[in-house]
């Protein structure tokens, strides 16, 4: 059992407690699932259990183990496996299969047994291919999935996991909860889970949530998400079902309300069918959305090839004949498993790699050797690693430095950018940048691209790892920019996010371009999803789950507030109008 008792903990030169008066205690074999927004403490606390944290005050225990005295942290952690939210903090050798290996070792395993969990555990994660591969040149979601792995071939007894899915596609977000079931239930290892998506949560035999280093509410699945009034109290939210019966439960259905997973829901609904569908007037019902806006294309690709040369091991073909164009003031989104080629293609259209083969245009200028493309602004994956100035001023100023702004014009650029962002310019201008909040790190991190007036922004996965707030606020910020006319391009293994928010996808798989349209209908495709790893979102199956029960179900209901309008329709339409 891990033992977490009367816990507290400040981080030096925070005067807020990061942990405060903390009481848990894991059962082995037991699923915990740890909930909150940025900043409340999940991380810490997820170091708290295997003594890469010591309290400053209370005990942290594994199996009577006391993670604060040195001669007993070393035995603690073998029994305490540990996966980070960043994979690169965990890499330590060269090829993926030393990596994996590298804790095995330690433990002084025979060389047999230690090839066999490594063989294992790159199975689990399906990666055996790509033993012999240096850890660098993978894809973000291939590298947690590599740092998994490694977790994997310890065979702790307890795994304590913080947000392991935030970079994995959702076909590999399945495997890996399939795996974590089936090694709980073979293995009896006991699951710590630090997690932003709540439809994981659900998973768990027991969720706690943390607000500002407290517990705020401990309990089951179904007694944490009975109602969402008081989540969002806290930055978070229902899992996409449970909010969908929230809703209708408010909108005069109370036989809805707590019901977790689409198939209840769906059977609940099945209880309230009226007798005969009402069928939409002509011309009513909401249809797919709309195709590319008018106008001349502001970024075409034709036949465009990528490869990553690799010394001693020859080429690998990233991109393959990828053709689309994107118009001028287009929100779209791209999606595709991990290593599909997404940040690659960003990369390309930032100008920061050349093609390989095929044409490249962006805002009128072929792509050239050494050229970057003009109002072009690219935000990478975990972009608070691009931190490097003194100070925000000097952080947030650099681009428009580097594009020719005139010196006395750059405190009220710098101003406007940290503005459009939520920061407080008149608070933050002198202050380095490193000693700011994970989230003011990524705001400034996004002022330092916006303060170049980019005509077009792409963005790699910038939701990953946000709680419901910062995500909300993320996808907002998107929006007024593409009001404002701005081409949005952004990356996401969020299926919810990109059917309620996009206007086009494109989907990648395996480097080719297989899917390219409109949310609803690249969705209706759902076998091509599946074979380039991907997902449709809860709710879609949530329609189609009714679509079997013989309800009449508009086929663009593919977002909360969308399906909730069909239901009630359905559900209190004028029954004189047969369907």
């Amino acid at each position: 059992m891990i033992e977490i008792n009367d816990v507290s903990y400040t981080y030096e030169d925070d005067p807020q407690p990061a942990l405060s008066h903390i009481r848990l205690q894991v059962r082995p074999g037991e699923w915990l699932a740890v909930i909150g927004a940025n900043g409340s403490g999940k991380s810490t606390l997820a170091r708290m259990c295997n003594g890469l944290l010591v309290p400053d005050q209370g005990q942290v225990l594994v199996d009577g183990l006391d993670t604060a005295k040195p001669g007993e942290v070393f035995a603690a952690r073998q029994k305490v496996a540990f996966v980070f939210q960043n994979p690169d903090n965990q890499f330590v050798a060269t090829t993926v299969g030393d990596d994996v290996a590298f804790g095995p070792e330690n433990l002084g395993l025979p060389p047999e047994e230690i090839g066999k969990r490594v063989e294992d555990a790159l199975d689990a994660v399906d990666l055996r291919e790509k033993m012999d591969k240096p850890p660098h040149l993978l894809s973000g979601g291939e590298k947690q999935r590599v740092a998994i792995a490694g977790a994997l071939a310890m065979a702790s007894r307890y795994l304590v996991l913080d947000e392991p899915t935030s970079m994995l596609d959702p076909a590999l977000r399945a495997s890996l909860l399939d795996t974590l079931s089936r090694l709980r239930r073979e293995k009896g290892l006991a699951l710590i889970y630090i997690t932003n998506i709540m439809e994981e949560a659900v998973l768990a035999d027991r969720i706690l949530v943390l607000h500002e280093g407290r517990v705020v509410r401990e309990g089951t699945p179904r007694q944490i998400f009975a109602d969402g009034q008081w989540l969002r109290q806290y930055r978070l939210a229902l899992p996409p079902a449970a909010a969908f019966a929230s809703e209708l439960a408010r909108s005069g259905h109370p036989s809805l309300q707590g019901l977790l997973e689409a198939e209840e829901v769906a059977s609940a609904l099945d209880a309230l069918r009226p007798s005969v569908f009402p069928r939409h007037p002509a011309g009513t019902a909401a249809g797919e959305a709309a195709g590319t806006p008018a106008g001349d294309w502001q970024i075409m690709a034709e036949n465009v090839d990528y490869d990553y040369p690799e010394i001693g091991i020859g080429k690998t073909h990233a991109l393959r004949r990828i053709s689309f164009g994107i118009r001028a003031g287009e929100l779209a989104a791209i999606i595709g498993r991990g290593g599909s080629g997404k940040s690659t293609l960003a990369a390309l259209l930032a100008g920061l790699y050349q093609p390989s083969g095929g044409k490249l245009t962006v805002n009128g200028r072929q792509a050239e050797k050494h050229g970057v493309f003009p109002r072009v602004g690219l935000v990478f994956q975990y972009p608070e690693q691009q931190l490097f100035g003194e100070t925000v001023f000097e952080e947030v100023s650099y681009g428009a430095k580097n594009f020719g702004a005139a010196p006395e014009s750059l405190p009220g650029l710098v101003a406007r950018a940290l503005d459009t962002v939520g920061l407080d310019s008149s608070l933050l201008m002198d202050k380095s940048p490193f000693a700011l909040s994970g989230g003011q790190k990524r705001r400034v991190c996004l002022a330092a691209t916006l303060v170049t007036e980019p005509q077009i922004l792409i963005l790699d996965e910038p939701s990953a790892g946000l709680d419901e707030g910062g995500r909300q606020w993320l996808m907002q910020l998107l929006l007024q920019l593409h009001a404002q006319g701005k081409t949005v391009i952004w990356i996401s293994h969020n299926m919810d996010e990109v059917a309620e928010f996009a206007e086009r996808l494109l989907v990648l798989d395996q480097g080719r371009l297989v899917a390219d349209g409109p949310p609803a209908r690249v969705m209706a495709g759902e076998a091509a999803l599946h074979r380039a790893g991907l997902r449709p979102p809860p709710l879609y199956h949530l329609a189609q789950a009714l679509r079997d029960r013989g309800w009449p179900v508009a086929a663009d209901c593919i977002t909360l507030d969308r399906l909730k309008q069909e239901a009630l329709f359905l559900l209190g339409g004028d029954p004189a109008v047969t369907g």
